[in-house]
């Protein structure tokens, strides 16, 4: 099959292209996770170091960094670390697994499962808030999923030598976020191997061989970083890679039960997840039997790439239900082959009960309806500010509203906020078929680009933006211009990353002693709750004067944000 023929290949490649480029560098950094990132990659090129880079006045990066030189790269031809090239890299990678994933279906089932299962993939929630982020997990899945597709079709060319692509794709990820990148593509091919009858030694053999050619590159990295970082870079690796996955670690991070898992990925899968629950009611149902050997059965007699599949989400899931640390993010890569069983399922749907489906069709058309319609209500300041309460976050609420109604109604807003009103119509034109065939599903994937299309291009942007620490780095600016600015958060390993990064990474971390010593007097960023602690910690050495208070809480530490001019005494 020559797929560069393939109608279908060239829509994804479009769908895909077009449905994120252009919005990356719409909305600011209104989190603390992505100017982290951003940053690193920033001092990489302003400092030529890109082995092992320092940040935040000293502070090494917490993940490998192959992300970085993937945002440096992207900066280097853009012209500057942006918002655009700081995302960008998880855009691309996004892109390119979509694509190996409908290649390996297409050529394997066929064209139109892999088709709609690229679609939902990509209107996954958890999958399209990852594309948008400047962080280091879209990046991770792409490289974990193609590995496993290489190994995949190494495994069906009779594991003949070593797959070097494979090695490639997981060193890659090795150097993204660590021995995980390793750990789960060997682990699920060598159980896929087994099952499908290979020998346990020749399995362990060719797959501890792969592995250890994946660790070439990922080595002479952590060879030449432990060589500039000594004992202080291991003591991180150690942290980050082991001390996490046996819950060790010095401090807690991001700690949830087993079961946590389970509601995470339902919600991951979304708004694919309401026809799952919606079908339920339309399914017979028997008495549950107990037969173990006749599941299994059923699962020998599985096609290879079926059970492939169906291993990638089991393995992957359980693996990571093991150590304490648990985030839904770490779990994407199962995301591409969840998309394949869905397809199918709603396939078959489709075929023995259509009314599921257009159920749902008319669920998915009513939130594109009330979207557009509570945009109109805002946007004519028709919403009152009393809706958004009275408590702590009333304000924040009231400056969204403000931020949406301000949105100009260009033809370029008219064109993106008409998009859901046509998927909208193109669903209930084949809704109303007797016989539905593809073309319902396919309509009602289009009803949710839109929504998606809708929030990246013109809501969020204003919304969130709303939230950015920019303005305030803005402000510090213009009163601090030329003078030395520290920080102090009480909270360890806490820093104001945004406002450092829209500053350029000039924002030190303040030290009582260090400072007295080489610096009489300059700025400092503190929380409004944590000015009295730096007080305390100074004891009476410094004098502070308040010269600046924000409007709003900082999206890093979650406080009114204080510039202290200070001098000793």
């Amino acid at each position: 099959m020559n797929m560069l023929k393939s109608k279908n290949l060239w829509i994804v490649i479009a769908f895909a292209i077009l449905t994120t480029i252009p919005f990356l560098g719409l909305t600011e950094f209104n989190t603390k996770g992505e100017p982290r990132e951003s940053i690193v990659a920033f001092s990489m090129i302003e400092n030529g170091d890109w082995i092992l880079p320092t940040n935040n006045d000293g502070e090494f990066a917490y993940k490998p960094p192959f992300f970085h030189w993937c945002i440096a790269a992207t900066s280097l031809i853009t012209g500057e670390v942006s918002l655009f090239s700081s995302r960008f890299p998880s855009a691309a990678w996004a892109i390119i697994m979509l694509i190996a994933c409908y290649i390996f279906f297409a050529k394997r089932k066929d064209e139109t499962t892999a088709l709609l299962a690229s679609f939902i993939c990509f209107t996954f929630f958890e999958i399209h808030r990852a594309v948008f982020a400047c962080r280091v997990y879209m990046v991770l899945t792409a490289l974990i999923v193609l590995a496993l597709l290489q190994l995949y079709k190494w495994h069906e060319k009779g594991m003949r030598g070593v797959s070097i692509s494979a090695a490639i794709f997981m060193g890659l990820a090795t150097l993204t976020k660590g021995p995980v990148g390793i750990v789960l593509p060997c682990l699920t091919m060598g159980i896929f191997s087994l099952m499908q009858g290979e020998g346990f030694w020749r399995s362990v053999w060719k797959y501890f061989a792969t592995a250890i050619v994946a660790m070439i590159l990922p080595a002479l990295w952590y060879v030449a970083a432990y060589q500039r970082g000594g004992q202080e870079f291991l003591d991180l690796v150690i942290e980050e890679n082991v001390l996490r996955f046996t819950g060790k670690m010095s401090y807690a991070s991001h700690e949830n039960p087993a079961y946590y898992y389970i509601y995470t990925t339902l919600s991951g899968v979304l708004p694919w997840t309401v026809l799952c629950l919606i079908s339920l009611f339309f399914l017979k149902y028997k008495k549950p039997v107990f037969a173990p050997k006749e599941w299994w059965q059923k699962i020998k007699r599985m096609t290879p790439y079926e059970l492939f599949s169906l291993l990638s989400i089991v393995v992957i899931l359980l693996f990571y239900c093991i150590p304490k640390s648990k985030r839904s993010v770490y779990v994407m890569p199962i995301y591409p082959f969840m998309a394949y069983y869905l397809a199918i399922y709603f396939q078959w749907l489709l075929k023995n009960f259509p009314k599921a489906i257009k159920i749902f069709g008319w669920f998915i058309s009513s939130l594109g309806f009330i979207l557009l319609v509570t945009f109109a209500l805002i946007k004519y300041g028709l919403i009152p500010d009393s809706i958004c309460g009275t408590g702590r976050h009333a304000l924040e609420s009231i400056r969204m509203l403000r931020a949406l109604e301000s949105i100009p109604m260009t033809l370029y807003t008219i064109i993106f906020v008409s998009l859901p009103a046509y998927a909208i119509w193109q669903f209930v034109r084949y809704n109303a078929e007797e016989r539905p065939d593809n073309k319902l599903l396919y309509s009602i994937c289009a009803v949710s680009i839109s929504i998606f299309l809708v929030l990246d291009a013109v809501l969020q942007p204003p919304l969130l933006s709303s939230k950015t620490d920019k303005f305030i780095a803005q402000d510090v600016a213009k009163i601090a211009e030329g003078s030395h600015i520290t920080s102090y958060v009480s909270v360890d390993m806490m820093h104001f990353f945004g406002i450092n990064w829209y500053l350029n990474d000039t924002v030190g971390v303040f030290n009582p002693e260090s400072d007295r010593n080489e610096h009489n007097e300059g700025y400092i960023l503190v929380g409004e709750q944590d000015r009295a602690i730096l007080e305390e910690k100074c004891g009476g050495n410094y004098t502070f004067e308040e010269v600046y208070r924000s409007d709003k809480r900082s999206c890093d530490v979650k406080q009114i944000v204080l510039l202290l001019r200070y001098t000793t005494n």
